[in-house]
């Protein structure tokens, strides 16, 4: 019976997730004769909180828990693990969307890094805190520990480590190492580490704590050697970036720590304790997407000073957005990066569509499930406090 449950929450948290996403991807799937920036726009909002109900859906099934059958409360983490893998897995369907291509086995040999890194930075955190006792006990340091130690291992490369073990990460190829090199001579940075990850999208990482660079291959086989090298040229410039950059990053990295002391937080202080996490976690969430799109800005001008021909870094772009279904206009002002359509005009060229409507940042059945989710941990805490 015990095992059926643990199965029945990773079979309820994928079909949420599931019918969530089908909803909300109809506009998408009446439009695919569309222009790509229109099919972009249409499904970013369904990715967004499909990415968000990874942790939305099992903390509701938590929540729903902890009113229907307190007394399973020793089960808890096995049931809330089960659901977080049920509706990780639910976002195949939609990858099929965007990557039309992909079969199951290549889908889920990509996205198992994604699940881990989710898992690590703010899945673990979130269920910490959920866990967390209100006053300073020997669980708490474990747990204030455990945190803190795993975060330290996902930003020294923890996910690089396992992606060299199961053999999707590589070192750099001649022709990619030849440009870097190249990229190199001709500015003033360390020599990195430089890999080729075998995944799904057309992407590019800068990993300045551990001074790596990281090219996924569907990029590298979507750009011709110029673009490649402008995009080198863009990461360079964020191992290169001023060292009050890197702190701010390093300290906006620990976003979800608030959330990880909330109830000794409502602990000591009540319902300022809350407002107090909730406040640090946007704060430290909006110093992040400032920082990092003022990085990228100045990434972008180093790339467009160095392309060996106008416009080259402007097709780049292109490249990876066309590729990965990114929209070329973003709603929302919490981004890290600006939007592709002014990016490509600030590298001096004109695109050749006319600029889209912005994207929503986050789909209807997506807020339902986070305002659902709210009312429900409102409605625990008022109980608790009675």
């Amino acid at each position: 019976m015990f095992l059926l449950f643990i199965a029945l929450h990773a079979v309820i948290a994928y079909g949420l997730v599931w019918l969530a996403d089908t909803i909300s991807a109809v506009p998408f799937d009446r439009s695919l004769d569309a222009h790509w920036t229109e099919k972009a726009r249409m499904l970013w909002p369904v990715r967004i909180a499909n990415s968000a109900n990874v942790l939305v859906v099992p903390l509701l099934l938590h929540a729903l828990h902890w009113h229907l059958a307190p007394s399973s409360i020793l089960a808890w983490p096995l049931y809330d693990l089960a659901a977080f893998v049920g509706a990780w897995y639910a976002g195949y369907p939609l990858a099929r969307k965007v990557y039309p291509s992909v079969d199951h086995n290549a889908w889920l040999l990509a996205a198992w890094p994604s699940l881990i890194t989710i898992l690590l930075s703010s899945g673990l955190p979130v269920f910490a805190g959920l866990a967390m006792p209100p006053a300073i006990s020997p669980l708490f340091w474990l747990l204030t520990l455990s945190y803190l130690g795993l975060h330290i291992a996902n930003l020294y490369g923890s996910v690089r480590w396992l992606l060299r073990r199961t053999g999707q990460l590589h070192p750099a190829s001649m022709r990619l190492q030849q440009l870097i090199d190249k990229a190199i001579k001709e500015q003033n940075v360390p020599i990195p580490r430089c890999w080729e990850l075998e995944t799904l999208d057309a992407q590019a990482y800068a990993l300045p704590i551990t001074k790596e660079l990281m090219f996924t291959r569907p990029l590298l086989a979507s750009c011709t050697d110029a673009e490649l090298s402008s995009i080198v040229q863009h990461e360079l410039a964020h191992l290169n970036e001023p060292c009050f950059a890197k702190a701010t990053r390093l300290i906006a990295s620990l976003v979800y720590a608030p959330l990880v002391f909330i109830t000794p937080l409502m602990a000591w202080l009540g319902f300022s304790g809350f407002i107090l996490a909730i406040a640090l976690f946007y704060l430290l969430h909006h110093l992040r997407a400032m920082v990092g799109q003022r990085m990228e800005v100045r990434a972008d001008a180093h790339a467009v000073t160095n392309q060996s021909v106008d416009g080259t870094y402007a097709r780049a772009l292109l490249i990876i957005h066309r590729h990965n279904l990114i929209p070329a206009v973003m709603g929302g002002s919490n981004r890290t990066h600006p939007h592709l359509y002014d990016r490509m005009q600030a590298a001096g060229i004109h695109p050749e569509f006319e600029r889209p409507t912005a994207a929503a940042s986050f789909s209807t059945p997506g807020r339902i499930y986070s305002i659902a989710l709210g009312i429900l941990f409102a409605i625990a805490w008022i109980s608790s406090t009675r």
